[in-house]
């Protein structure tokens, strides 16, 4: 799991088109669904195997991603980071908690079954939100150190909420 989360935060790193898209916060949820039936389901060393694997793909195209999203507001990214280990903490520490209660309760592989749950639910949430916001156009400013402004729009209407890149016209980065 943790070879293929630091897989995915490698490729988040180095590609990126998936920036401003919604794209990977919707697929991700099937990464983990994924990977948490193949656990739950089999006994299998392979199998386990691949279903660890896309829980660590799912993991860290996740983490990537809202840290990302979370950054975006200048004046408010110390706080927006806070949050973001904030419930990375927290997840860290109700999840077992709450995981090994519901195993000594119903199971050994229940608390698989309530991550599902917890996962199936968080995706239509976020599900909702895209489709909230995705037909919006939003526009996004930043200035290089010493070079041109740039902007990024976020179109509507497009699936992944597809946007373009525009450098407007001012002094260049090398110049």
């Amino acid at each position: 799991m943790r070879g293929t989360q630091a897989l995915a935060f490698l490729a988040m790193g180095t590609i990126r088109q998936w920036q401003f898209s919604g794209l990977p916060l919707l697929a991700v949820p099937a990464f983990a669904l994924g990977g948490l039936s193949l656990t739950a389901g089999s006994a299998s060393m392979p199998t386990l195997s691949v279903g660890f694997s896309l829980l660590g793909v799912y993991s860290g195209v996740l983490y990537t991603t809202a840290l990302l999203y979370g950054l975006q507001t200048p004046n408010r990214k110390g706080s927006n980071a806070g949050i973001h280990a904030t419930a990375i903490a927290s997840g860290g520490l109700v999840g077992p908690l709450l995981g090994g209660y519901v195993a000594q309760v119903s199971g050994l592989r229940a608390p698989l079954y309530l991550s599902m749950a917890v996962v199936s639910q968080m995706a239509l949430l976020q599900a909702g939100i895209w489709l909230r916001y995705a037909t919006r156009t939003w526009t996004l400013f930043w200035r290089y150190p010493g070079g041109p402004v740039g902007k990024y729009e976020i179109l509507p209407g497009h699936p992944g909420l597809l946007g373009r890149t525009i450098v407007l016209p001012g002094p260049s980065r090398h110049g």
